[in-house]
C-alpha cells in the first residue's frame, strides 16, 4: 500500500488529508519512484480551489503535486536508461501532480538521475520552476542560455524573489545577461547575492520609473503587460508566467508592434531540466529553500505559499519506513 495526501472536494487547504492507497503500478514508459521529498507550487492549491475548475477541471479524488524527488523503485520493461535504485526528479505529467504521497509514478521521459552534490530538497524545488525560468527566457524571450552567450542583454526579472523569479535570475546571470531585479526591499541582499546586477524596490515608483528598457521582460508575478511594455526595447519580449487573456491577445498580435508580448506554456523535458542540474552542479545555480515540513503538515506549506510572502520554494519530506 502507499499513502498520499488527497483532497475529495474543491477548496483550500482544509480539504487535505491523509489516504492509503494501492501501491501504483508503473505503465508503459513510466517508473515507480518512493518519494523522499516534493515541493509546493501555486497551481497546486490553486486547482484544488477550483479557480481553473471550468478549464483545468479535477478529477476527484485527487493527490497533488508536480515536483517529485524519489528513488526508483519499478520499471516498466518498455523503459530503458533507468533503473531501481537511481536517485531521480521530474516535473510529473499527471492532470492534478500526484508527487504528495509516499509512492509516485513517473514518466522516463521528464525525468532526470540526481547527483550526490543535489540535496533531495533543491531536487524537489527546481522542476516545474526552473523549467518555466528557463523556458521563459530561452524559448520566449530569445535569451541564448550558454555561458557568456547573453552577454549584452539586459533581462529584467519582476518578482525576483519568488519560486520561478529567483530562478530566472540565476538561469540569466549564468548566461552573462546584465540582471535587473524587481522585488520587496526586505529581500534585496539575497536577490543581488542570485547574480542581479540591479535590485529595485518594487514600491519604489521613481525607481521603478528609472529602470533602463530591457531586452527580456520576465514577470513571473503578473499579466498586467500594460505596465512594463515600455520597458521593453523595440524588438524585445514581454514574457508572463501568469497568462490572462489580454496578454495572449496581445501576444497574437505580435506582428503589429516591435515588442513581443508572450505567456510561457511550460512543458515537462528531461533534456531541460539535465541542463538545469549541470548549471546547479557548476555552482551557477542554487534552490532557495522557504522552509522544509513534513508531508503531513502540506495545509501549512500550502498557507505559506498563499500568503505570498515566499522567498523560494516550499518542500515538505515524504514519511519513511527505514
Amino acid at each position: 500500500m502507499s499513502q498520499a495526501i488527497v483532497y475529495r472536494r474543491y477548496g483550500g487547504p482544509a480539504v487535505l488529508g491523509w489516504e492509503s492507497r494501492p501501491l501504483p503500478a508503473p505503465g508503459p514508459g513510466q517508473v515507480r519512484v518512493r518519494v523522499r521529498t516534493a515541493s509546493v507550487n501555486p497551481i497546486d492549491w490553486k486547482l484544488a480551489s477550483g479557480a481553473y475548475r471550468w478549464l483545468l477541471p479535477v478529477r476527484f479524488p485527487a493527490v497533488p503535486g508536480f515536483d517529485v524527488c524519489g528513488d526508483v523503485e519499478a520499471v516498466h520493461p518498455s523503459v530503458s536508461g533507468l533503473k531501481p535504485g537511481q536517485r531521480v526528479h521530474a516535473r510529473l505529467l499527471g492532470r492534478h501532480g500526484g508527487a504528495c504521497a509516499t509512492h509516485a509514478v513517473v514518466d522516463a521521459s521528464v525525468a532526470a538521475v540526481v547527483t550526490a552534490s543535489i540535496s533531495d530538497e533543491a531536487a524537489a524545488g527546481l522542476p516545474l520552476a526552473g523549467l518555466t525560468a528557463l523556458q521563459a527566457l530561452r524559448d520566449e524571450g530569445r535569451l541564448p542560455i550558454g555561458p557568456g552567450e547573453a552577454s549584452g542583454r539586459r533581462v529584467l526579472v519582476i518578482g525576483a524573489a519568488g519560486g520561478v523569479g529567483h530562478l530566472a535570475v540565476q538561469v540569466a546571470a549564468a548566461a552573462g545577461a546584465h540582471v535587473v531585479a524587481l522585488c520587496s526591499p526586505a529581500n534585496t541582499a539575497l536577490v543581488a547575492s542570485w547574480g542581479a546586477h540591479e535590485v529595485v524596490d518594487r514600491h519604489d515608483s521613481e525607481a521603478v520609473q528609472r529602470i533602463d528598457a530591457c531586452d527580456v521582460v520576465l514577470d513571473a508575478a503578473t499579466s498586467d503587460w500594460r505596465r512594463w511594455i515600455g520597458k521593453v526595447v523595440r524588438g524585445g519580449t514581454y514574457v508572463t508566467c501568469l497568462p490572462a487573456p489580454g496578454a495572449l491577445l496581445r501576444g497574437a498580435l505580435n506582428r503589429l508592434s516591435g515588442q513581443r508580448v508572450r505567456a510561457v506554456m511550460m512543458r515537462s523535458d528531461g533534456d531541460d531540466l539535465r541542463t538545469l542540474d549541470q548549471l546547479f552542479i557548476d555552482g551557477r545555480l542554487k534552490v532557495h529553500i522557504a522552509g522544509v515540513l513534513p508531508m503531513a503538515q502540506l495545509a501549512e506549506a500550502w498557507r505559506g505559499s498563499i500568503s505570498g510572502r515566499t522567498v523560494g520554494k516550499w518542500i515538505v519530506q515524504a514519511p519513511r519506513d527505514d
